[in-house]
């Protein structure tokens, strides 16, 4: 039991320090344990109509499986060990067991095949039940800026002490919209241990289910010696998963996983786990009616977003997203890039600028907890290529630089209304000497005393620097706005933003002004604010 605890624990840290730690640990990525969920490789792969690279990982996990039984779900899933800390907590105000309701337990199987028949129309529900992505977004978004922010200020509390140590450190404390919803939808999900223990793992897990069909008779598997045990109930009590029949032999493989609590518990040292044992076969009621009904359930779902009553933009649309939503540079056309995102969060933790955050129903319910760039939160650095570079289903494809830097996620607007310039007629420069693309421009027109800004849109990549440092608070005076946008599900941005006659690169600095103008240097190898060679 403590072997168990020790591992579950392991790799709990090492999940959190992937997702924390995102620049430091280049062998273990912050996408390692969402490769590892086998309803991602299912569910986004059919719906996105794509093979991932990560499909080995799934077949090595899945082997093993078959030789050692559920072991990922009670050892390995975050999801599953926060669950079990929760459980923990939650159990003096668990006034009831739940009984080993079978036919409760084959509610994940009903999952899954709603999620896969939604997916073969191409919507992907995925992010709602994904284990791994509500683990990731939970601790991602969630739980790790509190820890941050309870550490920034401790640090601010010990330099009252004089600690030169501490003197230049500096911890960033991203903040993230959603937080609520996210939180209420984990919350939901922790909720089942006032009911039972693992309810989730239990009942509703559909990676749980995968987990299950292939452990349906594994080698390593529990035992019970019958002269010893003397049907105290110890074992059967003490399951988290309700796996052991009320006769103490047997044991419903599909649910166990694994953890040997039973045989840690056993006070006549009757139970054991070896290569050989008995199990019970997993039985199903009903079960072309069930899933009958879950598939026709996944595949209405999957229609209504289709007819756009959702929000949902089906294929071939020339728009591309909704309304308002900038979605990061390079993803792939909306349809596409909803099919294959599971909204696990990880390129929002990864972002350096906290730019990328949840998007809420402006996106429609099918577009709930997905990325898209918010510059007022932070602007978007055209030489990263981070989101890209931990997006475990390429929904944000691994660009190069230079690529890039001509995937253009948008077009800054300027509100005259708001504007300093052209409003008030007061000399403001910021947007112009921000602006990493030179896309604005200064002109003095008649009826003007100052130089008011123009944007030339050929030249605005969307990056969201000039709304970020607007000095106009609340409601900037230049907004960035998906129009425009390049996304492409194959092909090169460099040669699309030729052939759209779009001029993006970065430009050199400009410096010194007279007369409400920046007068050119020639001579300058400065770069932008916040860029470097």
């Amino acid at each position: 039991m403590k072997f168990h605890r020790l591992i579950q624990f392991i790799c709990l840290g090492l999940f959190v320090l992937s997702l924390g730690l995102v620049p430091h640990l280049p062998l273990f990525p912050p996408d390692t344990f969402l490769r590892m969920d086998p309803l991602i490789l299912m569910g986004a792969g059919i719906a996105g109509r794509v093979v991932f690279s990560f499909f080995w990982i799934i077949l090595l996990l899945l082997f093993t499986t078959l030789l050692l039984g559920r072991y990922f779900c009670g050892h390995v899933c975050p999801l599953g060990t926060s669950i079990d800390v929760v459980d923990k907590l939650l159990a003096p105000f668990r006034k009831k067991r739940a009984s080993p309701f079978l036919k409760a337990k084959r509610i994940r199987y009903l999952v899954l095949v709603f999620i896969m028949a939604s997916a073969l129309l191409g919507v992907s529900f995925v992010f709602w039940v994904s284990p791994l992505a509500l683990a990731t977004r939970l601790y991602g978004t969630v739980l790790l800026p509190v820890i941050r922010l309870l550490a920034s200020g401790g640090i601010n509390l010990l330099r009252n002490f004089d600690v030169e140590v501490l003197a230049y450190v500096v911890i960033a404390v991203p903040q993230f919209t959603q937080v609520w919803a996210t939180s209420f939808v984990l919350l939901l999900i922790f909720s089942g241990g006032f009911f039972s223990p693992r309810f989730f793992c239990k009942f509703l897990c559909p990676s749980g289910a995968v987990f299950s069909l292939f452990s349906y008779r594994p080698l390593f598997r529990r035992q019970v010696e019958k002269k010893k045990c003397t049907e105290c109930g110890q074992c059967l009590r003490h399951c988290p998963m309700e796996a052991i029949d009320p006769g103490y032999m047997e044991v419903d493989t599909g649910s166990c996983m694994v953890c040997r609590s039973c045989e840690t518990i056993c006070p006549d040292q009757a139970v054991s786990f070896t290569l050989s044992g008995r199990s019970e076969p997993i039985r199903f009621s009903r079960p072309r009616r069930d899933l009958i009904i879950a598939a026709a359930a996944g595949a209405g779902a999957s229609l209504l977003a289709l007819s756009n009553a959702s929000g949902f933009y089906p294929p071939g649309h020339v728009l591309p997203g909704p309304e308002g939503v900038i979605r990061p540079p390079g993803a792939l056309p909306e349809a596409l890039f909803l099919a294959r995102c599971v909204r696990c969060g990880v390129c929002m933790a990864a972002c350096p600028t906290n730019t990328l955050q949840p998007v809420g129903l402006a996106a429609g319910f099918t577009g709930l907890f997905s990325p898209e760039i918010s510059p007022v939160m932070g602007p978007c650095e055209p030489q990263c290529c981070q989101c890209g570079r931990v997006c475990p289903t390429q929904a944000i494809p691994l660009l190069s630089k230079s690529e890039k830097l001509h995937a253009k996620a948008g077009t800054a607007r300027i509100l005259s209304n708001r504007c300093i310039a052209w409003e008030q007629e007061k000399s403001c420069l910021i947007c112009d000497e921000i602006c990493p693309f030179d896309a604005i421009e200064l002109k003095t027109l008649k009826h003007y005393s100052v130089a008011v800004p123009f944007i030339n849109e050929n030249k605005c990549w969307g990056c969201g620097f000039c709304e970020y440092k607007c000095p106009i608070s609340p409601g900037k005076a230049i907004r960035v706005e998906p129009f425009g946008a390049l996304r492409l599900s194959k092909g090169t941005y460099s040669k699309a933003a030729v052939q759209q006659g779009l001029d993006l690169s970065i430009a050199r600095k400009k410096t010194g002004h007279a007369g409400g103008y920046l007068k050119e240097d020639e001579s300058s190898e400065s770069l932008p604010p916040g860029f470097t060679d």
